[in-house]
């Protein structure tokens, strides 16, 4: 039985050379094999519409294969393209790999193409692509000793890594994790931040010591796009005072803030933003940082504030 969506009892693999895909239980028994028209089925994945979609390498397409095994078929509009990697985004949308073309495409579940991104170095030979805990999509360059990160709009970035990848994964320590098929190496990538943080108040202005200090601020993008949203919970950890590093737990005013969360306020910035008021009773003179974290991000960020 196939359920739930996006993930199956099955295991769906490509048959390369057989221009097929196939179909296996858990047990090991295989239950279906899938002639495909197009030539070099590569990657599989599962789609987030429950359905498998895969690429074909040498047909230049993009394919969808339903559960019950019925397969279509989409082509790609850059004519060698050479489409090898395929992930499901945290868009709704699949990305792949255009090996032939140095870019990254994109293509909706209704078989739409919505966009070809240039990777900025030319001869990349880009190969797999992966979700990132950041809530980006990254992707190897195997001929340049770099992996590559893509925005869900689009914007790409290149980081040198040590060597040629082959398998690159999203690991559940909030990491890149990949191979070096050449050095018989498995390589950590400490990928940062999901988040960078708007504030939405003067953090040179100081309040006196026992006041309230309102810190709002938004959760963004690296452009600056508000990202905040009410199921992002943002959790007060701890104050951190700047100039001596002597931590203090978080206080706040009365109960504006319950479990020491920010509370989302869809009137702030842009598409909303966050607010805590924080107790300054107790703090000397000085500078200081309210660190929290976000869902699903296990980084520290901090909002800086000033008591006199």
């Amino acid at each position: 039985m196939d359920s739930p969506p996006g993930r199956t009892a099955n295991l769906w693999f490509t048959e390369r050379f057989g221009n097929k895909i196939g179909r296996i239980t858990t047990d090991g028994v295989f239950t279906g094999e899938f002639p495909v028209s197009g030539s070099e089925p590569l990657v599989i994945t599962p789609g987030p519409d429950g359905n498998l979609w895969f690429t074909e390498g040498s047909g230049n397409k993009i394919a969808r294969i339903t559960t019950a095994g019925v397969i279509t078929e989409f082509i790609v509009p850059d004519a060698g393209s050479s489409p090898g990697g395929i992930t499901a985004g945290p868009d709704g949308n699949l990305w792949f790999t255009e090996n032939g073309v140095n870019r990254i495409g994109r293509i909706t579940t209704a078989g739409v193409f919505n966009g070809e991104f240039p990777v900025p170095t030319s001869g990349a030979n880009v190969g797999v692509i992966t979700v990132g805990p950041d809530g980006n999509l990254w992707f190897t360059e195997n001929s340049l000793n770099q992996i590559g990160r893509i925005s869900t709009s689009g914007v790409i970035m290149e980081f040198p890594v040590p060597g040629p990848q082959s398998g690159l994964t999203s690991g559940p320590d909030g990491n890149l994790w990949f191979t070096e098929g050449s050095g018989n190496i498995i390589v950590k990538l400490n990928i940062g931040p999901r988040y960078s943080t708007c504030l939405l108040y003067d953090p040179t202005k100081a309040v006196h010591s026992g006041a309230t200090e309102p810190l709002k601020l938004e959760l963004c993008d690296g452009s600056g796009n508000d990202l905040s949203s009410a199921s992002i919970t943002i959790h007060a950890i701890g104050i951190t005072q700047a100039s001596t590093s002597i931590s203090g737990e978080v206080e706040d005013s009365g109960n504006a803030n319950p479990d020491n969360d920010f509370r989302f306020d869809p009137t702030l910035g842009g598409t909303g933003g966050y607010i805590f008021n924080l107790s300054t009773k107790g703090l000397s003179t000085g500078t200081y940082n309210l660190n929290f974290t976000a869902t699903g991000d296990s980084f520290v960020y901090s909002a800086p504030f000033q008591v006199k």
